[in-house]
This record gives C-alpha cells, sequence and structure tokens, in this order.
C-alpha cells in the first residue's frame, strides 16, 4: 500500500485585498472560502508534496519562495514539492513580483499581508498532510460532466476566432457546446483500517464560471463548490482538485451573461453540483481497483522560445514608463481602472515575460510526473491547450492518467499552431512559439514513460 496524507488551511483574505487584476482591483465580497490543499504521497525522503491553491496563477519567484517556506517548515525536499494553481479568476492577487515593475510609480500589484498568509497556510497545509500520513488501497474511476465544459474558441458566421467568454452573451450561448474532454477523473485513496478517502479530482474546464473578468471577488468557484458538497455528503471524504487542460474550455455556454454577483453565485452553485454528482457517480458506478507497488518521481526543466515581440524588451520597458505614469496621474486624481487599463496590464504581463526570459529569448519552466502503483500523474506549465492532453492520453490509451496544468504560469497560453494562424484572444496574449505544443507533448509523453518504466 501506498501512504498517502491530507492537509487544508484557509487563505481568504479581508476585503480589501488586492484581487487577480492587479493595480486597485480590491476585493468587495468573498463568496465562499478559499483554501492550500495539500496532498502528500509517500514518506520520508521518497514524500512527494502536491499543494493545489485556489488562486488564479503561481509564477517561478513567487514558486521560489513557496518551495522554500514549504521545504525549511516541514523537511520535505523542495524538488519533490509541486505547486497548482486551481485558476479561479476571482480570487486574490500573488503577482508579488508585478509588484517589483510597477513599484516605482507608486502602484502595488499585490497585498504583501495575503502573499505572507499564502506562504503560512502553504505550509502548514503540507505539515497537516505529512502527520495525516496513513496507509491507503487505490482505485480510480471517471464520469462524464453535464452540461459544464464548452469550447470557447467560436468562428460566427463569415467572422474571425471569437473567444465565448466565461460569462457570455445569449447569442454565444447558442453554438455548439463543441469539442471538450467530457471527463472527470477521480483517483480514490482508502484506508482499510478506518475506511476513510481521498480523491484527487481532475477536470479540464476554466474555473470562471463566477467570471473569467478577474473581478473584486473571492470563490473556490465551481471546484471548491464541488468539492464542499461531496465533503457534506460523505464525511468520510476529503477532495483534492486539479485542473486539467483547459486554455480553449470555459464554461460559457452555461452560464448566465448576467454579471451581479448574486448572479455570478447562483451559477458557481449550480455547476458545482453539476460536477460534484459526476464526481460521485464516477465513485460509485464506474471504479476499479489499482495496484499501488511503487512511487516514482521525476522532473526535468525546459526551455520554451518566447515570440519576438516578448524579445522586443526596450519597447516593452518603454511603453511601461508611458502607461504606468498616465495611471498614476490619473489615481492621483482620484480615478481608478482596475489593472491600470488594458495597456498597462498587459505591458506588465509581457514585460515580466521579457525579464524572464534569458538572453536567447527562452524562458525557462519544469514538466514532472509521479506514478503511485498503476497511476500516472503529469503535472505541466502554462494554460494548456486540450490538444496537448488529447495526444499525450493518445500515448497511453490503458493507462490511468490524471493530467494537470498550470504549475507554473509563466509560460501562458501554450497555443496550436493553426490557431495561432486563426488568430483570437489566447493568440493574441500567447508568450511562446507555436512550437512550444509539441514541445510538451513530446516531454510530457517521454517522463511518463520513464516514471512507467521505473521500479
Amino acid at each position: 500500500m501506498i501512504h498517502v496524507g491530507f492537509g487544508r488551511t484557509d487563505i481568504t483574505p479581508p476585503l480589501g485585498t488586492i484581487c487577480s487584476l492587479g493595480v486597485d482591483d480590491n476585493a468587495l465580497a468573498i463568496f465562499d472560502p478559499v483554501y492550500a490543499r495539500a496532498t502528500v504521497l509517500g514518506q520520508g525522503a521518497e514524500a512527494i508534496a502536491i499543494l493545489s491553491l485556489d488562486v488564479i496563477g503561481l509564477y517561478r519567484p513567487e514558486m521560489n519562495d513557496l518551495r522554500n517556506c514549504i521545504s525549511e517548515r516541514t523537511g520535505v525536499n523542495r524538488e519533490r514539492i509541486v505547486l497548482h494553481t486551481t485558476h479561479t479568476h476571482e480570487s486574490p492577487s500573488t503577482e508579488r513580483s508585478f509588484t517589483e515593475i510597477v513599484k516605482p510609480f507608486g502602484l502595488e500589484w499585490h497585498t504583501e499581508a495575503f502573499f505572507q498568509l499564502l506562504l503560512d497556510q502553504s505550509a502548514r497545509a503540507v505539515q497537516l498532510a505529512l502527520e495525516d500520513s496513513h496507509p491507503a488501497e487505490l482505485s480510480f474511476g471517471f464520469y462524464p460532466v453535464a452540461e459544464i465544459a464548452s469550447y470557447r474558441r467560436i468562428r460566427p458566421l463569415g467572422g474571425a476566432t471569437v473567444l465565448r467568454n466565461s460569462r457570455s452573451t445569449a447569442e454565444y450561448r447558442l453554438y455548439p457546446e463543441g469539442w471538450i474532454d467530457p471527463y472527470v477523473r477521480v483517483a480514490i485513496f482508502t484506508d482499510p483500517a478506518t475506511q476513510r478517502e481521498h480523491w484527487l479530482l481532475n477536470y479540464s474546464c476554466h474555473p470562471t464560471v463566477a467570471g473569467g473578468d478577474e473581478g473584486p471577488y473571492i470563490t473556490g468557484d465551481f471546484p471548491g463548490n464541488a468539492m464542499a458538497r461531496i465533503e457534506y455528503r460523505r464525511p468520510n471524504v476529503t477532495c483534492n482538485y486539479f485542473t486539467g487542460c483547459c486554455g480553449n474550455i470555459n464554461p460559457g455556454k452555461y452560464t448566465g451573461s448576467s454579471n451581479e454577483p448574486a448572479d455570478r453565485v447562483a451559477d458557481v452553485l449550480r455547476l458545482g453540483g453539476q460536477l460534484a454528482d459526476a464526481v460521485l457517480a464516477a465513485r460509485d458506478q464506474n471504479t476499479r481497483p489499482l495496484g499501488t507497488s511503487g512511487l516514482a518521481w521525476t522532473r526535468h526543466s525546459i526551455k520554451l522560445d518566447v515570440l519576438p515581440k516578448i524579445r522586443d524588451r526596450a519597447t516593452l520597458e518603454h511603453q511601461l514608463e508611458q502607461y504606468a505614469t498616465a495611471y498614476a496621474q490619473r489615481r492621483a486624481k482620484g480615478e481608478r481602472v482596475a489593472g491600470g487599463g488594458t495597456d498597462l496590464f498587459w505591458t506588465v504581463y509581457n514585460l515580466f515575460a521579457a525579464r524572464s526570459a534569458d538572453e536567447m529569448g527562452k524562458l525557462e519552466t519544469d514538466v514532472m510526473a509521479a506514478r503511485v502503483g498503476e497511476l500516472g500523474i503529469l503535472f505541466l506549465p502554462a494554460e494548456c491547450f486540450l490538444e496537448i492532453d488529447d495526444a499525450i492520453r493518445d500515448h497511453f490509451p490503458d493507462k490511468p492518467l490524471l493530467i494537470v496544468e498550470l504549475c507554473d504560469s509563466g509560460p501562458g497560453y501554450i497555443v496550436t499552431p493553426d490557431d495561432y494562424a486563426a488568430g483570437g484572444y489566447e493568440a493574441d496574449v500567447a508568450l511562446c512559439e507555436p512550437k512550444a505544443l509539441d514541445q510538451l507533448i513530446q516531454v510530457g509523453t517521454d517522463m511518463l514513460n520513464e516514471v512507467f518504466g521505473a521500479t
């Protein structure tokens, strides 16, 4: 049997905390609590700590701070710590490194008190998981999810590719659901002595039912609600959620278009219930036992080529001065625009990537993989298009897999070459060259082969 442990801590910030959009995007309402959830696999030197955080993303400087803090306080090897973000867009900002970019202009992108809370509570969640460690048997299930995910890149007749937003218009909701991965996958660890269970959930859809606008709200979105429902209905169960490849998938067909807080919350509750129902059906109707012999782990650093616009750092630095100065002047007059407006927001985003790239125009990131008995788990960086998930699963048609994205937000969207050519939102804001997609597919496949071949 494998040893597994779970820990959960509350990272809900106070009102007024800067939210995901950054400058002047301060929290006005908390829809539901947000958490740091840690699953620890194995014991001692071989322990792997997998942390899932209810925030929009993490970049490498902040990830280094978190890994160092967790390792120092718990003893887990920092190279065996996975940091995943569920990618709820209505969440507190973690981008301390973005603050360093705008600080010379008197602006802030994050709330430091929240980041200190995140450090403390993340380490505490891992410590609780270590203390909870117990032997477990493993099973695996999957089940189709009704009316949550939809393909978001649509082409109106005769028009260019457009984004079906997470809270879309009635017109765009009429378009077909499109190509998605319909299944939620569930890995179930059962303590034979007590019959308590720990479930790892994996589903491919942007957790943006409450909105993709990164507004001034706090919520774990539909995955958080689903886990709360499951744990209420099954008191012997704890859950951890991992967002799958969903760069081109969101819930836009199945949400309302109103952005009123009450309507956002109502949709979170409705779609959270639908995910909970599918997870419970997977557990009760479609599971099979897996062997738990052996725990394998691998971690590879790779470099992805950035686009020419990101290599032009001088232009981006000039734009930052122009836009940030103008916004600081507006702010002095009492004007507020969350994120500083589109120009400042995207300049800061692109400039951070430019400052992070090496002299050859490459961004470094990590890909990680684990095997728990017969179960494979792949941890990818970036917002990956669903094509990556499909291609990797095609290489392992008979293997139970959890494929997890956003274990480093730095590379941005990983877009197919065809979608670059078609244009649209994801192509417009992408940071990396089109070949990054094939690179991640190859690396991910190789690493799963590595852990499945390990004895």
